[in-house]
C-alpha cells in the first residue's frame, strides 16, 4: 500500500462555541464544544506553537480574495510591535 490511511474533516466554528483545553507533559488537547460530544485536537508543544503562529498570521493578513493556502514555510514575516515603528 503506497498511501497510509488518512482522515480529512472540516468544521465551522461559530463565535459562541465553547472552547477548553487540557495539558500534560506530552502536549495540549483543545476541545471545541462540550467535553462529552466536542471535537478534540491533540498537539505537541511545537505543533501547537505552529498553529498559533499560522492563526496569528491569518488574523493579521485576512484577504477575502485569497484562494491558495498559506503554509508556515511561506508566511510573510509579521513585524513585532517593538520593531514595527522603528527606523531601518
Amino acid at each position: 500500500m503506497s498511501h497510509p490511511f488518512k482522515v480529512s474533516t472540516s468544521a465551522y466554528i461559530q463565535d459562541d462555541c465553547p472552547m477548553q483545553y487540557r495539558s500534560d507533559e506530552d502536549g495540549v488537547e483543545l476541545i471545541l464544544g462540550s467535553w462529552r460530544d466536542g471535537f478534540e485536537l491533540a498537539f505537541t508543544t511545537r505543533s501547537l506553537a505552529n498553529l498559533i503562529e499560522l492563526a496569528t498570521h491569518a488574523l493579521q493578513h485576512r484577504n477575502p480574495d485569497q484562494r491558495d493556502p498559506v503554509t508556515l514555510a511561506n508566511l510573510t514575516p509579521v513585524p513585532s510591535r517593538s520593531t514595527a515603528n522603528s527606523p531601518e
